[in-house]
């Protein structure tokens, strides 16, 4: 009808072509089929009115109509009827039977052609719905082993047979004398039932763009829009056309098939997307296994449903699980175009569960991995020459994502991807940014797959960005490497997880891709950091490196690095958000690496070779003095530097400590980190950074004379310089000293200092080797006794919390008072205390200690200089912030640098004996 294109005068069911029948000679004509939806009170199963649209029937379609019984007559007429015409309104038909059914219809994929008798046993029409016949039936007290014309005489006296053994009790029968199937290409078989073709056995569709009719092979009054806003994401396909709509599946193969998913929204509170008012307008979810001949509803969606998008998870009915079946999406009324609107999105059909591992290099896409990638192209991008998957502004300015299909994961699966983030921008915007996300209930909710763990958090053992990837430390193509071990999924295994990838939706115009997505059980070593996991779990180095873990490296790998930060950094693989400049003030002398930019700010070096290095030292201030918009100081520590060190090319990092009392570095201070013995490997990198994402100038911070090193050889044992001429070898600075003669009336060179200048001015030697002993005041180790002199109230030693540090620890848990007090200490000569603390325990880790629940049950840390007639609260430990147990380190306030200085650690409220219970160990 219209061939193509709907008539002009669609709204006018006067042009609509009516397939009618009359029994007396033309007298009285009536529809073979009247229309029956489920929202009848008498259908049982769809039946669509033989009266056709040409909204429905723009291109050639074949439909198979089952003869009612008031039309089965002797003298039968049938006839195609137009009510009225107009120039253009132009119809055709072709290939007609009217006949005997053929065995179930050819199943849609055929056509029938003249009877020929009957097949094995094979019906036609009746009500077993293609049930063959039974072997022997029973009728009327008879047994047949055939055929039979018996209780037909009267009507047809056509053979026919039972297909359960008692017709009496059953009542299921059909006919014997069938139509021949002339089955279509692709199937074969008596009725058309065997497919001999492959059919497409998942579906996903986004409605970016214009229908494929590889997914789709009837679409009626809709078209790909935004009419309805954003239902899913972008564009959907918006129903407003014609009075009846449909959205018709090709046949699919859906015996690996579990799940359908949609989002549907019937009308909306925009314009021009008004919802359906009443129950005819009702939109059904149909499908059908024998090639669209019959329909049976899965699921209704009411006219009043609502006007928000509903995603939907419809468990497919394992009716529906067959070599051979389409879905569809059908309102049979609609009172006209523009009217009773509704949209569907985001339509996917999922296959057999995808094993692992998933690896993607984009060359091209296999699409059997994703679900949808909306807003996207494969191509170069980013100074790369190979594919990726690119998301670009211009493709679509609304939500951009890739999400993967249902994923079988575990607690050792690693994530591991390419990715790059408004590529080449120096100045970052806090809009642009991408995060990866997780879903396990089939993306019905999505949250952030790693949420990260800040210096704020308590029971983090090492500190970590969120998977949240932005412009500035994302500018460029860098490889992502995430175990799910670290990450919010908590159980062992899950059975069907999706990840996605979603760009920001804001007007911020920037472009983002990802490449070489690997999801598995990860490669020996991880590749080191330095190449990727392939399908065969076999690690594709990166140039210069090589091995079955690519360990082995071309190059040497510096044993120190030592960085004055005055003209250029070299010994660095990233500098993100700081430059050389005096933003903050001079540290030491000239410039300084100043991070005060936007963004996220962060120092890594390169790798070394780490194996004598002993401790990270530079020169640190946060703010500046004079106060100065482009250096604000640090207000929380949540904003403070944090060390890390990786041994494995970074893809996991290991927290060496953070800058906590922030206060303490609003002036150039020296910080020395010591490096630990796991830290000291062949291949390893450090980094400073800090959480979180900054404005120009917030929080900013600066570093100069940084060195990292610590090795020390034979000849390093003394150190003896003339500066006759200056021996570089001896020293690491010298900031503002030059070798000179006369001054101070010297008569041979000396290195001197003017004094002129910002900053610093010092002479520091090379590390060299000095016998000495450390200084420790005090070692308690609470495994037996406190020390002498050394008091506690409502507290013993005890493993009743399990190993806090190492053995038994001091727990508290009697009622009424607890605290513990030192003897008097000279702090003359101390910088630090430190020690280990829990408040509480966790269960999960075998600590069964009540945990405190009131800011009054946390554990205050106290000073006194005057034998204890006076305290001075030092710190406040946070009842809920030390469930596991953590590492102390307190700076000594100078204040408390005395002769005569006590400690005490008090808990001012609790509950009773074995409540709010706190222990402390190895001070």
């Amino acid at each position: 009808m219209g061939c193509g294109a709907p008539y002009t005068q669609q709204q006018s069911a006067t042009y609509d072509i009516q397939l009618e029948y009359s029994i007396d000679y033309g007298q009285s004509w009536d529809l073979v089929q009247q229309e029956c939806v489920p929202s009848s009170s008498d259908c049982s199963h769809t039946l669509v009115s033989s009266q056709y649209s040409s909204f429905l029937f723009t291109n050639w379609r074949r439909l198979t109509v089952q003869l009612s019984s008031p039309a089965i007559s002797n003298n039968t007429e049938i006839r195609w009827r137009q009510p009225a015409s107009a120039m253009g309104i132009e119809w055709a038909l072709d290939d007609l039977y009217l006949g005997v059914q053929c065995p179930g219809f050819c199943h849609g994929h055929g056509k029938c052609t003249k009877a020929n008798g009957h097949y094995q046993g094979l019906v036609c029409g009746g009500n077993s719905d293609g049930q063959p016949c039974a072997k022997s039936f029973l009728y009327n007290k008879q047994t047949y082993h055939g055929c039979t014309r018996d209780g037909r005489e009267a009507t047809d006296n056509r053979l026919w047979c039972a297909t359960t053994a008692n017709y009496n009790t059953g009542r299921k029968w059909g006919y014997c004398i069938c139509g021949v199937c002339q089955c279509d290409p692709g199937y074969s078989g008596k009725s058309c039932e065997t497919v001999t073709r492959a059919l497409p056995h998942y579906l996903n569709e986004s409605f970016e763009n214009d229908l494929s009719s590889s997914k789709w092979g009837w679409v009626a009054g809709g078209s790909v829009d935004v009419t309805c806003g954003t239902v899913a994401s972008g564009s959907s396909i918006v129903f407003n056309l014609g009075r009846s709509r449909l959205l018709e599946t090709v046949d699919l193969d859906l015996t690996r098939s579990s799940t359908l998913q949609f989002t549907i929204q019937v009308g909306s509170s925009r314009s021009g997307c008004p919802r359906p008012t009443d129950s005819t307008e009702n939109i059904y979810l149909q499908y059908s296994t024998n090639g669209g001949v019959t329909w049976k509803t899965m699921k209704t969606f009411q006219y009043n449903s609502g006007t928000r998008p509903s995603q939907q998870n419809i468990v497919l009915l394992n009716a529906t699980k067959t070599q051979s079946t389409r879905i569809r999406w059908y309102q049979p009324k609609a009172s006209g175009s523009n009217t009773d609107v509704w949209a569907l999105d985001d339509v996917y059909i999922d296959s057999v569960l995808t094993p692992l591992p998933v690896v993607e290099d984009f060359d091209p896409i296999k699409n059997l991995l994703w679900k949808f990638y909306i807003g996207s192209k494969v191509e170069p991008f980013c100074s790369s020459s190979a594919n990726a998957l690119h998301f670009s502004y211009s493709y679509t300015a609304t939500e951009r994502f890739v999400s993967t299909v249902s994923l079988r994961l575990t607690r050792s699966t690693y994530v591991q991807f390419d990715i790059v983030v408004d590529c080449g921008q120096t100045l970052p915007l806090s809009t642009a940014y991408v995060t990866l996300q997780c879903s396990i209930d089939g993306g019905n909710n999505w949250k952030t797959l790693d949420s990260g763990c800040s210096p704020l958090s308590s029971n983090c053992s090492t500190y970590r960005r969120p998977s949240v990837y932005r412009s500035g430390l994302f500018s460029k193509w860098r490889r992502v490497t995430i175990s799910l071990n670290d990450t919010q999924l908590m159980s062992s295994r899950f059975d069907s997880v999706q990840l996605r990838w979603l760009g920001y939706s804001s007007s911020t115009a920037y472009d983002w891709a990802i490449d070489n997505v690997y999801i598995g059980e990860g490669c020996p070593g991880l590749c080191s950091g330095h190449g990727r996991c392939d399908a065969n779990g076999t690690c594709v180095c990166d140039q210069g490196y090589s091995g079955s873990q690519c360990s082995f490296y071309a190059t040497s790998r510096p044993t120190q690095i030592k960085e004055r930060f005055d003209q250029t950094v070299s010994s660095y693989v990233s500098v993100t958000g700081g430059m050389l400049g005096t933003d903050c003030g001079v540290l030491s002398a000239n410039t300084a690496m100043t991070f005060n930019l936007a963004g996220e700010r962060e120092l890594v070096t390169v790798d070394m070779d780490a194996s004598s290095v002993h401790f990270i030292q530079f020169s640190y201030n946060t703010g500046s003095s004079p106060s100065s918009a482009m250096c604000t100081a640090m207000t929380s520590n949540n904003q403070v530097l944090v060390g890390d060190y990786s041994v494995d090319g970074g893809v996991s990092w290991t927290t060496l400590g953070d800058l906590r009392h922030y206060d303490t570095y609003r002036s150039p201070t020296v910080v020395n980190i010591p490096v630990p013995q796991a830290a000291r490997t062949k291949s390893t990198r450090f980094r400073v950074w800090q959480y979180g994402f900054f404005t120009s100038g917030a929080a900013a911070w600066a570093l100069d004379d940084m060195v990292i090193g610590g090795f020390v050889t034979a000849n390093d044992s003394y150190l003896s310089e003339t500066f006759e001429p200056l021996q570089e070898s001896n020293w690491l600075f010298f900031p503002g000293g030059q070798v000179t003669t006369g001054n101070c009336n010297a008569t041979t060179p000396a290195l001197y200092f003017d004094g002129s200048g910002e900053g610093q001015q010092h002479a520091t030697t090379k590390i060299f080797s000095v016998e000495l002993q450390p200084l420790v005041l005090v070692n308690a180790t609470l495994d037996a006794s406190l020390p002498t002199g050394w008091t506690a109230i409502g507290g013993k030693i005890s493993t009743q919390c399990g190993s806090v540090d190492d053995g038994p620890a001091f727990v508290f848990s009697s009622a009424g008072t607890r605290e513990l007090t030192t003897s008097n200490i000279n702090t003359t000569l101390a910088t630090k205390v430190q020690f280990y603390l829990m408040i509480g325990g966790d269960p999960l880790l075998g600590r069964y200690c009540d945990n405190a629940d009131q800011y009054s049950e946390s554990v205050q840390f106290y000073y006194s200089t005057d034998l204890g007639q006076n305290w001075t609260l030092w710190e406040t430990y946070q009842y809920d912030q030390y469930k596991n147990p953590q590492k102390v380190t307190e700076i000594l306030p100078e204040a408390a640098q005395t002769t005569t200085t006590l400690l005490r650690w008090v808990q001012e409220g609790n509950d009773g004996r074995n409540t709010d219970v706190w222990s402390i160990d190895s001070i």
